[in-house]
């Protein structure tokens, strides 16, 4: 159960991660085609060669290749969360953005100090309790006191 349950925290974060990327690979693609845009308008005016045309419209064209890579990764990574959680495979409801995870607060040291102490003293009182369950169960020697 507890593999499961890590298994989908994993995979939802994973799938946050995706989402960020997606969003990063869109944003690339609209740069890039503004950039060629510019470059367009600069060929015409005899400012860019064909060459600075070329390079704009390969970067364009790289960053378009992106976006159906990680479109696949996310429906990927959401069947497998389907699938985790019993479901039909599907699109799973996203809250916010990695970037806007709250972080987990901070657990002072003396807390963690303490609660290693007290598994410490936890071991020691199963370990000798064990000791003494051992020395009442075990059978004794029967010694008899009768004539030989």
């Amino acid at each position: 159960m507890t593999t499961v349950v890590g298994d989908v925290a994993a995979g939802y974060f994973s799938l946050l991660a995706l989402a960020a990327e997606l969003d990063i690979d869109k944003r690339t693609l609209a740069t890039r085609e503004n950039s060629l845009k510019l470059i367009n308008y600069d060929s015409k005016g005899g400012l860019a060669t064909m060459l600075d045309v070329r390079q704009a419209e390969e970067l364009v064209y790289q960053a378009s290749e992106t976006i159906p890579d990680t479109e696949r990764a996310i429906e990927q990574t959401e069947n497998q969360i389907s699938l985790f959680l019993g479901n039909n495979p599907g699109p799973i409801p996203r809250g916010q953005s990695l970037t806007q995870q709250q972080e987990l607060p901070q657990v002072p040291l003396a807390y963690h100090l303490h609660c290693l102490s007290v598994a410490r003293i936890f071991a020691l009182q199963r370990i000798t309790s064990k000791r003494s369950t051992r020395l009442f169960t075990q059978p004794r020697p029967h010694i008899s006191r009768g004539l030989v």
